[in-house]
């Protein structure tokens, strides 16, 4: 690891003294060294207040700041009257103070707990402040009181979310980086930038951190946003929208100067950002080079790991800078949760999946997580339990010793380029990466098991392996990609084409055997699919889905023209094949359209048609179906890494009542430590709610059976290591060796033992 973050609020240190910010910044570095002796470099992350500490800065050491020691929502005024219901106890109401007695806190108490940091932590360390552009953790006279003109009104908060694009009033009062007073017009950026400068000098701060989606778009938590409101595109407002983000980025950058920028991004894609906000990430990217979001925190409050997985995997695979860090959620400072303890129940999933991310770079190179963020620490009432790093670490510590070093089974081909040309070019179609990135989530969400990641430069560069899967939007073939892409295609490569045909390049289409028709379909379509797919053992999935044009890449109009159809609806080609290429039209589970970033179905009334990106590799050799009790059960999420010439298995599923049945091209997987029930060449597995298994053995033919693979005593010095199969019956087996070699065995006692 490059580098290993630990997260802290102000809520650890009970009171002002020395002595207590001795024990807890000693305890801090105890907690942790396991996992931080193996890293580079060591950072701090101080939340403090939310970021109002620095607006408010005006260069005095005895100066007070509001500080966030507050559970729930810091300014209870800001919720939107509109929104209020019975609510009596709700802590966005009615926050409580997180001890009775909090001391009043300085910026000189800042000033000296970094110096005890970084005398406590013994080695040279790095200091990060933190800025958020809501209102939840600290009050703040200066959004609310004294510049309410650069808030707007956002997520059922009234008019009290920081506008990056705003421009301050005039005010006398004297701040650090302006000690006339603020001028009238000043932007934001320009003010924070200079606050922040002077903040970091005097106080030891060395980077700066932008919390909750600031600077990446105006509405960072949903798909609506300033060029998307829910129902329609306002294209008129991408030129106004792209040049405001620039504004921001460009006036921070000249202040802050060469101090680091690091950023939480938005809980979406890059895709979606574009569509919905037009953030116009490229230009960020390329000219302010903050380090690259982190891995969104989404999945540990509403278990969505699709999203999650997709917006890292967009934000990291045409990186700004060589970092690709990732962040674990143990702790929540404000709202009385521990997601370790509670919204996880102690489960690992949201390591290994996310670590199971593999990014292609320019010459082929494999780029994984290098940097480990912990948030937070200590949890809302600054207590620090040594039972979470004790469980969480070893987590850590195996997922980054397992860490891909090589692509797995499907690449997604990640347009990063193309989908900026597509939103900002002269005929902006923000429906298409929105439509696309979305789908590609809810598929992910749905068991696809996509993981690695190249751009569309890389691609450019140098191919993916023809023995993977690339997995591509239409909308993103586009210029040279389109040519770099049918040389591809000639070398015998599977790629599988997802999105609208309408936004795809002639020769694409005519190379999936699709055509577009004069009639165009949306509203709720018979779905008709003719190959076997999940398993439903009481009642039957709906036949219906809804097509809803804003989220789908537009209105259906594909239609066969040489290709095999593989599913369709209301006269239109839904999935098809031809050859080595598949077609699957992009439809996202929508039925609200003032809904979250939450994409489901509306179960039983709806067919849960991402699934069917899953189900019809079986075209290509992956089987990978679900049994399911009821409709209403959630899929299982499932990463397949190659580490150390093996398999590695990720796998989150929520409802462990749901059953795998899978088959990749090289047989049946039995992972380590694991049985699996064998019935006419597929196996049959019950995952746990967390799993991370290597796998070496594919048996590719066996009578029916439970098989299971174990680590054995090694037995002999020549070797380094026995894993050993056994339940087989006239078998023959696929191993895969650390070397990358695959060696058949044939079955001759029902056992295999294998030697390394």
């Amino acid at each position: 690891m490059k580098n290993i973050t630990l997260e802290l609020s102000a809520k650890a240190f009970s009171d002002n003294t020395t002595e207590t910010l001795y024990t807890v910044c000693r305890k801090l570095f105890k907690q942790y060294e396991p996992l931080t002796r193996t890293a580079d470099r060591l950072s701090v992350l101080l939340w403090l207040a939310d970021g109002s500490e620095i607006l408010e800065y005006q260069g005095r050491m005895d100066q007070p700041f509001e500080w966030a020691c507050w559970i729930g929502t810091a300014s209870p005024e800001s919720i939107d009257p509109e929104d209020r219901r019975d609510l009596s106890r709700s802590l966005s109401h009615h926050p409580l103070p997180y001890r009775p007695d909090p001391e009043p806190r300085t910026c000189g108490w800042i000033k000296k707990l970094i110096s005890i940091l970084r005398e406590t932590a013994e080695r040279p360390i790095r200091i990060g402040a933190t800025f958020d552009p809501g209102p939840e953790f600290a009050y703040s006279p200066f959004r609310l009181k004294k510049h309410p003109e650069i808030n707007r009104k956002l997520m059922g908060f009234n008019s009290c979310f920081i506008h990056v694009n705003s421009r301050l009033h005039a005010d006398s009062h004297a701040y650090a980086g302006f000690p006339d007073g603020i001028a009238e017009g000043t932007h934001f950026g320009t003010f924070l930038g200079r606050q922040f400068r002077h903040y970091a000098g005097d106080l030891g701060f060395d980077y700066l951190w932008l919390s909750n989606g600031i600077g990446f778009g105006f509405e960072t938590w949903r798909i609506q946003g300033a060029l998307f409101d829910g129902h329609r595109y306002s294209p008129e407002n991408i030129a106004k929208n792209q040049v405001g983000l620039c504004e921001f980025w460009s006036d921070l950058r000249n202040e802050v100067g060469d101090l680091e920028i690091q950023t939480r991004g938005s809980n979406l894609t890059a895709g979606v950002e574009m569509g919905s906000d037009a953030a116009p990430i490229r230009d960020i990217y390329r000219e302010y080079k903050p380090v690259a979001p982190v891995n969104s925190p989404w999945a540990a409050i509403n278990y969505d790991v699709g999203v999650e997985l997709a917006g890292y995997m967009s934000h990291v695979a045409e990186p700004p800078t060589d970092r690709m860090p990732f962040r674990y959620y143990i702790h929540d400072p404000w709202w009385l949760n521990s997601p370790w303890l509670d919204r996880y129940e102690r489960e690992p999933w949201d390591i290994y999946l996310p670590l199971s991310i593999a990014a292609l770079g320019p010459d082929g190179e494999i780029r994984t997580a290098d940097s480990i963020s912990i948030f937070s620490a200590d949890n809302s009432r600054g207590e620090m339990p040594d039972k979470v790093p004790r469980e969480v670490l070893p987590h850590l510590l195996e997922a980054a010793e397992s860490a891909p070093d090589d692509s797995g089974p499907l690449i997604w081909l990640y347009c990063f380029d193309e989908y900026h040309d597509l939103v900002f070019g002269n005929e902006p179609h923000p429906e298409a990466p929105l439509g696309e990135d979305l789908f590609i989530s809810s598929a992910i969400q749905e068991g696809l098991p996509l993981n690695t990641v190249i751009s569309s430069r890389s691609f450019m560069r140098k191919f993916p392996p023809l023995d993977r899967i690339l997995i591509a939007p239409l909308s993103g073939m586009r210029g040279a990609l389109v040519e770099r892409m049918l040389a591809y295609l000639e070398l015998g490569a599977r790629v599988v084409f997802y999105g609208a045909a309408r936004m795809a390049d002639s020769r694409i289409l005519k190379r999936l055997g699709i055509a577009l028709s004069n009639r165009s379909t949306e509203g709720v379509v018979e779905l008709k699919i003719n190959r076997p797919g999940d398993t439903l053992l009481t009642g039957r999935f709906a036949s219906t889905v809804r097509v809803r044009s804003q989220v789908c890449c537009g209105p259906l109009c594909e239609i066969a023209d040489g290709c095999e159809v593989l599913a369709s609806g209301a006269g239109h080609v839904l999935a098809a094949r031809n050859g080595n290429l598949m077609f699957l039209r992009s439809i996202v589970p929508h039925a609200d359209p003032n809904a979250g970033c939450v994409i489901r179905p509306a179960s039983t009334c709806e067919y849960p048609y991402p699934r069917l990106f899953r189900q019809l590799l079986a075209e290509f050799g992956f089987r990978l179906e679900q049994e399911f009790h009821h409709p209403e059960q959630p899929g299982t999420s499932l990463c397949v890494s190659r580490h150390a010439g093996a398999c590695r298995f990720s796998v989150f599923c929520p409802d462990t009542t749901v059953k795998s049945r899978i088959r990749f091209p090289l047989g049946v997987p039995v992972p380590m430590g694991m049985n699996v029930l064998i019935e006419n060449d597929c196996g049959t597995i019950q995952w746990e709610r967390s799993t991370h298994r290597e796998c070496r053995f594919f048996v590719d033919r066996c009578e029916d059976s439970v098989v299971t693979a174990r680590e054995e005593i090694l037995g002999y010095p020549d070797h380094q290591r026995h894993i050993q199969l056994t339940g087989l019956k006239n078998a023959s087996v696929n191993v895969l060796t650390p070397s990358g070699e695959i060696r058949r065995h044939t079955d001759q006692n029902g056992i295999l033992d294998v030697y390394f």
